[in-house]
């Protein structure tokens, strides 16, 4: 009668088994170059036991290191991806979190920060690393920071993809802003519908910032961080600073999406998407430029 039944045995458990695991650190890893063609954003989240390529950077200059961006890379920082000749970066080759920083670490150099990444310190310095994604040491932050939501700068770029994403407010992003009225030259209109809007902020463009730090930018203009509706509808599209291609912070914070948004896919077709955000890859319908989840004949 217990053939169905589970029975005792009187063989123990290893203490082992029963301890749960520490769940792996995480670091940022970046695209390398911002002229790139990773898979997915510039940048994202690793837990420390994957692997990912290896680039380092130097605070002195050293043979081999080089600083080809030095209007955006921060001063006294040197960036090299061949480590004793050797491209650590592409399936096998590619390296953990500590087994990168140990390498950088063996030539007197360290890992780079996630901003120096950004900022395109190693770009350029070999290997064909510039579309792979880097190790950084930056740690990602803990969960009880807050999240908003971020767009492509355009809905039809082919260089950004996606729909809106959810980031952590310490993760890096191109700035726009919205405004209600006109700022002044160069702030743009772009229908009845949008708000004024503009990338240039006092004559700056602003890329690889916080979110509070995009929020006081806006702020500081007498402006406000776009919604992810208006950001969406390309209310910022070709407002400057080649952002159509860069992921833009949204004041939008998670569990605050907008309940419906509509657009015309083409072909005598419609998209809607209720609350939540998401995408469907139907090439026939052509739904993955309008960001939606349903489509239904217009």
């Amino acid at each position: 009668m217990y053939d169905n039944e589970h029975i005792w045995s009187i063989t123990p458990v290893p203490e082992s088994s029963l301890s749960p695991q520490p769940p792996a650190s995480q670091y940022y890893i970046v695209c390398g170059g911002s002229n790139g063609f990773c898979s997915e954003d510039r940048v994202r989240e690793a837990n420390s036991d994957t692997s990912w390529a290896v680039r380092c950077c130097s605070d002195t200059q050293r043979d081999g290191f080089i600083r080809n961006y030095p209007n955006t890379c921060p001063s006294n920082v040197w960036g090299e991806s061949e480590i004793n000749e050797v491209c650590y970066g592409e399936g096998q080759s590619a390296k953990t979190f500590e087994q990168a920083r140990g390498l950088c670490s063996s030539i007197n150099a360290r890992l780079c920060s996630r901003e120096e990444l950004v900022k395109d310190c190693t770009r350029t310095s070999g290997c064909g690393f510039d579309s792979f994604y880097a190790w950084s040491d930056t740690p990602v932050p803990k969960s009880s920071s807050r999240s908003y939501y971020t767009v492509c700068g355009r809905s039809t770029s082919t260089l950004c993809s996606g729909g809106p994403r959810l980031a952590d407010e310490n993760e890096l992003m191109a700035v726009r802003c919205c405004a209600n009225t006109s700022r002044g030259a160069g702030w743009i209109k772009r229908s009845s519908s949008c708000p004024w809007a503009d990338s240039e902020i006092n004559g700056s463009c602003e890329k690889g910032r916080t979110f509070a730090q995009a929020q006081a930018s806006c702020i500081g203009v007498g402006a406000r961080l776009c919604t992810v509706s208006e950001l969406e509808s390309d209310c910022t599209a070709g407002t400057g600073c080649q952002f159509d291609h860069e992921r833009v912070w949204s004041s939008t914070e998670s569990g605050e999406e907008p309940a419906f948004i509509q657009r015309s896919c083409g072909g005598g077709y419609l998209c809607y998407r209720s609350s939540g955000f998401g995408d469907v890859n139907n090439n026939k319908f052509n739904i993955q430029m309008c960001k939606c989840i349903s489509c239904v004949q217009n």
